[in-house]
Formats: C-alpha cells, structure tokens, sequence
C-alpha cells in the first residue's frame, strides 16, 4: 500500500500503538486524528508509508471501518485490516540451510 491508496475514512495504526483516522482535502490538508492525536500525511514523505524525520510515525496497519458513523460516536475502532506492513525475515545462511534441511547456495538472478 501507498499513500495514494490511502482514503478518507481509513484508519491506521502507528509504530507507537496510536490508531487515527484519515481525513482528505480538508482546510488543513492530508490528515489523520483521533480526536488528541493530530498528524500531517504531508510528514510521510516516502510513498511505503514512512516519514523520513521519525520512525514512530511510520503506518504499520491500514483498516477500512464497517461504517463511517463510528467516529461520530467516540471512534470505535472496528474496521477490517486491508494492509499490514511485513518486515522481511532475517536469517543467517546456516539458518537457511537448517530452515530448508540442506546446503543452499546462493547464484546470480
């Protein structure tokens, strides 16, 4: 997922746990609140929906809620997971080679 996928009405949830939702085209531009918690999309300067000055900014997850009268009521945060970023796994070649239970060996692509 990219930031131009992102619409308004989503949630995210942050690096630090906080869940906002995404407000578009508003007065103060590309947004996400959660009624205290205040963000400028405009900070994710990088498309992989991270921001360069600050890593506890970074999107881990992206819902889409069942109805877009939950904010009205409190933000009730019931939407469906539609994104989730995946860290690549590390793994040391021994770990490959017990992983797969033999010797790999790495060629050119």
């Amino acid at each position: 997922m990219e930031m131009k996928d992102l619409k308004t009405g989503h949630q995210i949830r942050l690096k630090d746990g906080s869940r906002l939702v995404v407000l578009l085209n508003t007065e103060a531009g590309n947004i996400a609140t959660n009624g205290t918690k205040y963000v400028d999309l405009a900070a994710f300067v990088n498309s992989d929906l991270t921001n360069l000055g600050n890593s506890v900014f970074r999107i881990e997850e992206v819902y889409s809620p069942k109805f877009i009268t939950e904010y009205l009521n409190g933000f009730n945060w019931s939407g469906e997971s539609i994104w989730k970023r995946q860290e690549p796994t590390k793994m040391t070649m021994e770990e490959i080679n017990e992983h797969f239970g033999k010797e790999i060996e790495i060629v050119e692509g």
